[in-house]
């Protein structure tokens, strides 16, 4: 909230105006595109930003052309990484992913990345560097198909907090948790009844622009500006939608308008005609909405998933018809009715209250466009196949956040050039079926390996859902099966241990499920159950649903 000529600004009726500026009615507004300003708290707040802009300047490419980015680090006391977030980087050195700048005085510490801009579809980029993501550092990768001509629009949404920086949040949350005026901050809770999150979040923002809330509950506002997309009426254009939190995912719809899904992490998909779909952090989706209403000004919505009133996020934007008025949408969610249900994708559940109205798209059930893209089979090669039980055992399930009892130590050396040097592996004693144990956790994999990855939340210290995301692959979901849950209210019963075999101690509620097994013995490779060899989506981010599993085939 700070110009670079008019000093210090301040939010009314959606625009800007210069501090000491008494009758805004009177004024000239200042152009919103030349301010920072998140959502409108008028209190300074450090961001870290690429070129000046939250978030930085969107990259946009036509597939196979080569692609260099020159960054400098003017970061007084940090390294910066970029990581280009879904790009395979086929051909390329591994550093092209995470090359460190460390900045030194006196000295502007350059780094280039050089690489091929392939397969088309929607990225992004962001820091690798501790909480750098979070306070600004982050934007759009887009890799064009050169045949295809539709206009285009992205959203990047993301959380968005006041005083304190990510840092101190991590902090705070993880050791006694966060106060506000002697009062510590409440776990808030979601849809199915589970525990969601003791992390503060203070707003939320789509293209750096959002409104801080005074008030959950009553909705009232900053009137901060707002990000505006603009269309024409009876034109088509695809939105390229991108979660770039840290924790929380966003239901996004538009309102008055159906959206048709048709690619997710940079992979075309079978349209499919929603009422709203759901993004977890890190992942993308690419919706194509048809500009078919009257001339005015709808409202694009984003919120989270919280069930208390009081804790529900939102950030909007307004999606503006050409020769609309420059006003406020007045526009409203479409209804859902026992006549006319919604339909939501990729919601993290298996099923809406009864009475909402509502159906649920899991991404399992989403189809590839392509038909020439063959799931690698169990005989395609030599297959291997690993559980990984990502959980929190300890005490009352608050322990270190582990995969398969096994919290991840950074190596002391580089992995990538001296593998051979790291001493801190996972063949220790300390480490076992029924331990928890800190050391660098691998799976050796040879070249040509056909490898199937059984990714849970299950056992003792088992969490809620959560977004799993692997470098340098787009994975075949095969497989997603939820715990069990109440179809009339939608609330979470406890795991599904009908394919899953914790063994260790007890059953699966004492057990840590760190040797995790399919309980029939003649399940595997291709024989399993369930599994969508013929068409299944392709990612690099999958939602593993809390007392469930999903299965992914590199």
């Amino acid at each position: 909230m700070t110009h670079p000529l008019k000093w210090k600004v301040y939010p009314y009726q959606g625009k800007l105006y210069q501090y000491n500026v008494t009758d805004p009615e009177d004024a000239t507004p200042i152009p919103t595109g030349e301010v920072i300003t998140a959502d409108g708290w008028e209190e300074e707040r450090l961001v870290i930003v690429a070129n000046g802009t939250l978030p930085g300047p969107p990259i946009i490419v036509y597939e196979g052309q080569r692609l260099v980015v020159h960054v400098i680090n003017k970061l007084h006391s940090d390294t910066v990484t970029l990581h280009w977030h879904g790009l395979p980087q086929h051909g390329t050195p591994g550093w092209m992913e995470l090359p460190s700048l460390h900045n030194v005085p006196f000295c502007q510490v350059k780094a280039s990345y050089d690489f091929i801009a392939r397969p088309r579809g929607t990225y992004w980029y962001h820091s690798h560097v501790g909480t750098q993501r979070t306070k600004g550092l982050y934007g759009a990768l887009v890799v064009r198909d050169r045949n295809d001509n539709m206009a285009e629009h992205n959203i990047v949404v993301q959380g968005w907090n006041h005083h304190w920086s990510a840092d101190m949040d991590q902090t705070m949350f993880k050791n006694d948790g966060i106060y506000e005026s002697r009062v510590k901050w409440k776990n808030s809770y979601s849809l199915d009844g589970e525990f969601y999150s003791t992390l503060l979040l203070t707003s939320a923002i789509i293209n750096g622009r959002g409104r801080y809330y005074i008030n959950w509950v009553t909705q009232e506002h900053n009137n901060a500006p707002l990000s505006i997309f603009k269309v024409r009426q009876g034109q088509k254009y695809r939105f390229l939608v991108i979660n770039a939190d840290n924790l929380y995912p966003f239901r996004i719809s538009v309102d008055n308008h159906n959206i048709s899904l048709v690619a997710t992490d940079g992979y075309d998909i079978r349209p499919i005609l929603a009422e709203s779909f759901v993004i977890q952090a890190w992942e993308r989706y690419d919706f194509v909405l048809t500009a078919d209403q009257a001339i005015k000004n709808y409202r694009i919505r984003a919120r989270t998933l919280e069930i208390e009133a009081d804790r529900i996020h939102r950030a909007d934007a307004i999606l503006r018809y050409e020769k609309a008025e420059d006003d406020e949408p007045v526009s409203f969610p479409r209804p859902c009715s026992v006549d006319s249900k919604c339909l939501v994708v990729n919601w993290p559940f298996p099923y809406f209250p009864e009475d909402a109205f509502i159906d649920c798209l899991q991404v399992d059930n989403i189809e590839a466009f392509e038909i020439n893209d063959p799931v690698p089979l169990a005989s395609d090669g030599r297959f291997r196949e690993y559980f990984l039980n990502f959980a929190f055992p300890g005490i009352d399930g608050y322990g270190p956040s582990s995969v398969n009892g096994r919290r991840f130590e950074l190596p002391p050396v580089s992995a990538l050039t001296q593998p051979r040097e790291i001493e801190s592996g996972c063949d220790r004693t300390e480490c076992g079926e029924e331990k928890v144990c800190e050391c660098t956790h691998t799976l050796s994999l040879d070249y040509g390996d056909v490898v199937q990855l059984v990714i849970m939340s299950m056992g003792k210290g088992a969490g809620g859902f959560h977004p799993i995301h692997l470098h340098g692959y787009s994975f075949y979901v095969l497989k997603v099966v939820f715990g069990n849950y109440d179809s009339t209210t939608g609330h979470y019963i406890g795991p599904n241990t009908d394919d899953i075999n914790c063994n260790g101690n007890g059953n699966h509620t004492t057990s840590l499920c760190n040797a995790a097994m399919w309980r029939n013995q003649s399940w595997g490779g291709d024989n399993i159950p369930g599994l969508n060899l013929l068409n299944p989506p392709r990612k690099d981010t999958i939602l593993v649903p809390a007392g469930g599993y999903a299965v992914i085939r590199i």
